[in-house]
Formats: structure tokens, sequence, C-alpha cells
């Protein structure tokens, strides 16, 4: 099988806040699973998943589509963790979204 690159969005590092601990607490929980999808390979299973659900074929697919399915897909399955983990439905989820930290930790662009 043909490898497929995917080139996360780099990102700053986070503000540090200094104030409540739950935040902390969920901000760590966030960048640890950020670290587990990351270094797990999980993502690349992922992106496979989704390449073969859609029936692309990576011999004919363009190399600007497939980046474009890759950052869609691994979008995808962050969101639905974060979203899962916080036992949001998805409005509430799109609601919270435009949080700076959300979007540095999930790689929302």
């Amino acid at each position: 099988m043909q490898s497929i690159t995917y080139q996360p969005f780099l990102r700053p590092a986070l503000p540090e806040v200094n104030g409540c601990k739950e935040y902390r607490e969920e901000r760590q929980l966030f960048i640890r699973i950020d670290e587990l999808l990351h270094t797990s390979g999980l993502e690349n299973d992922f992106i496979e998943l989704c390449l073969q659900h859609r029936g692309e074929d990576l011999e004919k697919t363009s190399a600007k589509r497939l980046a474009s399915i890759a950052r869609h897909s691994v979008l995808a399955l962050r969101s639905n963790i974060a979203r899962h983990y916080k036992s949001l439905d998805h409005r509430d989820f799109c609601e919270r979204l435009p949080v700076k930290d959300y979007q540095t930790i999930w790689r929302v662009p």
C-alpha cells in the first residue's frame, strides 16, 4: 500500500493559565491525548480507513486531494474524541470550539 504523508499544522505553545485546577487538569489530559494520537499511528490508520471508505484510488488521486482528505479525517477523529470526552452533542461542541485552547490542542486551523 502506498504511504500517505500528513503534515499537521505548526502551532504555537499553549499559553499558561494560572488559576482553575480543573482547567489545568483538562488541559494536561488533552495534551496527553494529542501525544497518544500522534505517536500511536492511530491518525494514519484512520486516514487509510477513510480513504478505503471513500473508495479513493491512491494511484489516481492527486496529492492535493489526499492531503485534504487526510486533514479532514484527522479533524473529524480528534473532534469526535473531544466531543465524546466532554459528553457534548454536536451543537454544544461547536459552540465551545472557538476557544483558542480547543483549537490548538485539537489542531483546528
